[in-house]
């Protein structure tokens, strides 16, 4: 995983939500690609477009919002390079949801949502939380 990647586009995101922007752009990494895949699937964002250079390299992702009041309202970021949180499936399953939130984690089985975990009987490292308005 490519730490500063994913902090500077938690910075980029929270920063879009702020703003009420309709749309954030976001340095390439197919860690990241994981994740806004995970967000359009569930909902949260209304697509992604990849940036493509002259010499047909990515060199970013380019993310559009559904509209201003559909924006996510926080995204809280759990685990930090000096911090890593770890939470295991039977910890998964006592945490209460209210159905409002989105919990990111990476597993063994690549980047999953809290429900596709339980599912799945994996546990892993949570990413984030997203708060829907």
């Amino acid at each position: 995983m490519n730490i500063p990647v994913v902090f500077d586009s938690y910075a980029r995101l929270r920063n879009s939500i702020v703003r009420n922007r309709h749309s954030s752009y976001l340095r390439f990494s197919t860690f990241l690609l994981d994740i806004v895949e995970l967000l359009y699937q569930s909902g949260y964002i209304a697509g992604y477009k990849l940036d493509v250079n002259n010499n047909l390299s990515i060199s970013g992702i380019i993310i559009y919002f559904n509209t201003a009041s559909d924006v996510f309202r926080e995204l809280t970021p759990i685990s930090k390079p000096s911090n890593r949180v770890y939470s295991g499936y039977r910890k998964l399953m006592r945490r209460k949801y209210t159905g409002y939130e989105l919990t990111v984690l990476t597993t063994n089985r690549g980047v999953l949502t809290r429900s596709e975990c339980i599912l799945q009987h994996v546990g892993g490292e949570v990413l984030f939380i997203l708060q829907k308005r």
